[in-house]
């Protein structure tokens, strides 16, 4: 269930991507009811279900999922990429690369294999307000109050126009 609530909300983690393929099948919306009825009733709890037909609507959906998570795992190395790249370019020998959960397992795989040294920092958040206006509002490219605050002091932010969708060669 929870596999499912974080599929159709676009907030899976990496590592989420192995458990949802190799359960696919049991995602179709006949299937996944029957599971929550008969879960439900072992464990004698009343669940409103949806509709029958909002879920064959949700299950319709699984191939745009599936294409989105694609996606998004593709970028994992062109992130780590650009970023090497850019600190090549400037000389540094440090850098930090922030990104969001679903990144976290692609990107530090591909420094592994690069043998390049990392951290991963993950703060424990309980709960994020607006959480979907943040991420929609990152998408348009609108920069947070703290990104703001470090384009005054003179460090840079990446943007969009920034990062290629390639990796750069050398």
């Amino acid at each position: 269930i929870r596999l499912a609530r974080n599929l159709y909300s676009t907030k899976l983690l990496n590592r989420d991507l192995t458990q949802v393929k190799k359960y696919e099948g049991d995602f179709k919306a006949q299937k996944f009811r029957t599971y929550v009825e008969r879960e439900a009733k072992r464990l004698k709890l009343e669940l409103p279900l949806p509709r029958q037909e909002d879920m064959e609507a949700m299950e319709k959906t699984l191939p745009d999922l599936e294409n989105f998570y694609y996606y998004a795992s593709q970028r994992d190395n062109i992130l780590a990429v650009n970023t090497l790249n850019g600190m090549a370019q400037e000389k540094e020998s440090v850098g930090v690369l922030v990104t969001g959960g679903f990144h976290t397992d692609g990107i530090a795989q591909y420094l592994k294999e690069k043998r390049v040294s990392y951290v991963v920092i993950c703060p424990v958040i309980d709960k994020l307000e607006d959480d979907d206006e943040r991420y929609i509002n990152a998408l348009k490219g609108k920069k947070t109050p703290f990104e703001e605050m470090l384009e005054k002091e003179g460090a840079a932010v990446p943007g969009a126009d920034d990062v290629s969708e390639e990796p750069k060669e050398e």
